[in-house]
């Protein structure tokens, strides 16, 4: 447990499932303590990975054992986990009766702070999806003085993220975006990566939201391939007013498709860090992003790259673009604009070709 700080800033999420999986399954002779933290580390996991049903089981059983120790901390971040899961499988009762399970600890059983400010955190969270956007602020503002006194910098992010999207989703766009830029340069620093791709998400609705769709279109392609990267199979921003499909589709029919398509590959270029600086300077042109367009389209079909190839195969199975992002946990936009590529490099014009093209591939028997 002692690499779960490693496992959660660079987002080495199914090695660390693997070994905490394996560490629960082989040794029941783990001290209650030492169990709960295994467990309350897998279900976070499970949950990064929208494995909810997993994560619900592994969460509940951790809030248990934490509560038999009496660990007011660990109590509070379990739940606060339990809460996140519930919260995305939408189970609005459960939810509710948790919420009230967190009030009564916060107002008359705990006494630690941060245990307090972590409680507060998943109540500002429940009155968001509740549209009760003056409830979130007033309670993640609480819980960010309480974290920023105590010096915990990780918290601090995480109360800023759910604290922009209440003031974004409450018609506050102005603190949303300075909360957003004040959350990237924080999280520059500390590198915590499953966060960059959250704000910088947040970054690219403010922008297209004010109508700069090209540099929306570019740090969405950013965080889209950072998420993809770090293996991360959930939004954590769903309940930002906004669809995200929706959304995509409006800036490629209003910026036309070469444009886009331009601005998501240049966009898919940056690092994060690139696309941290993008986002923070306010610029419409990207920093030194050259997209590489010199090579004819048959000159690239061994340059498919191991996801492409893997969405090749499911195209070849006759997979529309929504099952392949079912399949795969990616965004229906990021599948189809997997599958363009795909087109493009191997200079083909419908998705039956792929399968003959895969099956030229395939060594003899």
């Amino acid at each position: 447990m002692a690499l779960e700080r490693f496992w959660w800033v660079g987002g080495y999420f199914s090695e660390g499932r693997r070994w905490l999986e394996g560490a629960l399954a082989g040794n029941t002779a783990l001290p209650a303590g030492v169990r709960a933290k295994a467990l309350n580390d897998a279900g976070w996991i499970a949950l990064y990975q929208h494995d909810l049903d997993r994560a619900v089981t592994l969460l509940e059983e951790s809030v248990s054992l934490f509560m038999e120790e009496g660990d007011e901390p660990s109590v509070a971040t379990s739940i606060f986990n339990l809460g996140h899961a519930i919260l995305h499988q939408e189970d609005k009762k459960r939810l509710e009766v948790l919420c009230e399970e967190a009030l009564s600890l916060w107002r008359h059983k705990f006494n630690d702070r941060w245990a307090k400010a972590e409680l507060l955190v998943l109540l500002g969270m429940a009155a968001l999806y509740r549209g009760d956007h003056k409830r979130a602020v007033a309670s993640l503002e609480e819980s960010l003085a309480t974290f920023q006194d105590l010096g915990d910098k990780q918290r601090v992010t995480l109360c800023v993220t759910h604290l922009w999207m209440a003031e974004l989703e409450g018609g506050d766009r102005t603190r949303a975006q300075a909360l957003v830029e004040e959350n990237l340069r924080l999280l520059q620093r500390l590198g915590i990566k499953p966060r960059i791709y959250n704000d910088l998400l947040g970054s690219a609705l403010i922008s297209a939201l004010d109508g700069r769709l090209a540099r929306a279109v570019r740090l969405w392609a950013a965080a889209e391939t950072l998420r993809e990267a770090i293996g991360l199979a959930i939004v954590l921003w769903d309940h930002v007013p906004t669809d995200y499909e929706a959304q995509l589709n409006a800036m490629r029919s209003r910026l036309g498709e070469e444009a886009f398509v331009t601005a998501w590959e240049e966009g898919e270029q940056m690092s994060s860090e690139q696309a941290i600086e993008y986002a923070l300077s306010g610029a419409e042109e990207p920093p030194g992003v050259v997209v590489d367009r010199s090579r004819a389209p048959q000159d690239l079909s061994r340059s498919l790259t191991r996801r492409e190839r893997q969405i090749a195969e499911l195209v070849a199975r006759e997979l529309t673009n929504r099952q392949i992002s079912e399949e795969l946990v990616i965004s229906e936009h990021t599948a189809a604009t997997h599958v363009r590529r795909i087109l493009k490099k191997l200079n083909l014009r419908s998705r039956t070709q792929v399968a003959a093209w895969l099956e030229i591939q395939r060594p003899l028997p």
